[in-house]
């Protein structure tokens, strides 16, 4: 239960066995590298991969942890944070997947609730706008459905959510991973593979690497984070915590006996408010007194950058020009409702745009 919202969820890892060609008559395509497809005993249902043999529970003042033992397979662990109580992380440990029996395994995490999707789903675009994806259709042409699972999956860089009128269940990820909802409230994830054919796809080898001791397939550890609760303010915290996910704190640690205290100050700079958490800022050097200052809008509403305009003026993404150039030369084109797609003006940034400035500084050493 999150937000005063209660939504049942089950937890479960299953698997596809990868499609083989065996003889001259079957269709030529493998899973591999680059293709996902399975097997005739697994084209429109996943096995079971691991089975449930445990749980322990320890809470202290910070967090609550979970502990799902599944065997040599799979360890799971859940983590419910006091300060966070709007999410879960999921952290799975998937021990070498056994090819013993000459048969690649896909593994995937599925996670099943109450929620009434009705066949839709959506998944990200490269971290920004959340395309509606529905299953077995295609808006563009007739789909023949050849693929029950493959054919549904796409691609997930940061999340992917189902909702019915009022809840929304959302998992994002740590890596970019498929996946799909391929029933009522189900959302599932492919966090593992170990195939034994080559796709003929171009690296000419079977998706088989190994671990440091040669004989057994390799170990993977991945980070998920489940969010519940009510549809209206499921935006908001989506993209909090993918904006965490993608700007981890990072601790620095030196040997080194010398103290040196630099302050760094922007010219005409009278105040740097500190960016909310739905603003990602990025930062770099550009030269040696200039810093490349881009930040992106993950909010569903407008923004004000957290600079003052006075220092410095908006480039191109890349920071190569100035954007006001780039504009001048650049095709006006309109969208399909006829509206002009201009580039918002001064220091507001619209919902999921990135805005660019090059800020000039002053580096004293005290």
């Amino acid at each position: 239960s999150q937000n005063c919202v209660t939504t049942k969820l089950v937890l479960s890892y299953r698997y596809y066995i990868s499609y083989v060609r065996k003889t001259r008559d079957d269709p030529p395509q493998n899973s591999g590298a680059y293709v996902f497809r399975p097997n005739e005993a697994t084209i429109d249902h996943s096995l079971v991969y691991a089975y449930l043999k445990g749980a322990l529970i320890y809470e202290g003042s910070a967090v609550i942890q979970i502990y799902l033992d599944f065997g040599q397979a799979i360890n799971c662990t859940l983590r419910l944070y006091k300060s966070q109580p709007d999410n879960i992380e999921l952290e799975t440990f998937i021990n070498s997947i056994p090819v013993g029996n000459r048969e690649g395994k896909e593994v995937v995490l599925e996670v099943r609730s109450d929620i009434g999707n009705n066949d839709i789903f959506y998944t990200d675009s490269n971290g920004l706008h959340m395309e509606k994806r529905k299953l077995n259709f295609r808006e563009d042409w007739d789909l023949e459905i050849t693929q029950p699972v493959a054919g549904n999956y796409y691609p997930i860089t940061s999340a992917i959510y189902i909702e019915d009128a009022e809840r929304r269940l959302t998992i994002l990820n740590d890596r970019a991973q498929g996946g799909a909802s391929l029933s009522p409230g189900q959302i599932e994830i492919m966090i593992h593979r170990r195939t034994l054919a080559d796709d003929a796809k171009g690296v000419e080898e079977p998706l088989n690497e190994l671990d440091l001791d040669g004989k057994s397939g390799l170990r993977q550890r991945v980070r998920h984070y489940l969010t519940f609760g009510k549809k209206a303010t499921a935006d908001g915290t989506q993209r909090r915590i993918q904006n965490e996910i993608d700007q981890p704190l990072v601790v620095f640690i030196s040997n080194s006996t010398n103290e040196t205290n630099k302050n760094i100050s922007f010219v005409g700079q009278k105040s740097f408010s500190e960016p909310e958490p739905l603003l990602k800022v990025f930062m770099k050097p550009w030269n040696a007194s200039h810093i490349l200052y881009r930040v992106q809008n993950l909010a569903s509403s407008p923004r004000d950058v957290p600079i003052e305009q006075s220092l410095g003026q908006e480039r191109t993404l890349s920071g190569n020009s100035l954007m006001s150039e780039m504009m001048a030369a650049k095709l006006r084109w309109v969208d399909f409702n006829g509206t002009s797609c201009e580039n918002a003006n001064g220091t507001t940034i619209r919902p999921l745009e990135i805005k660019t400035y090059l800020l000039e500084l002053n580096a004293k050493s005290d």
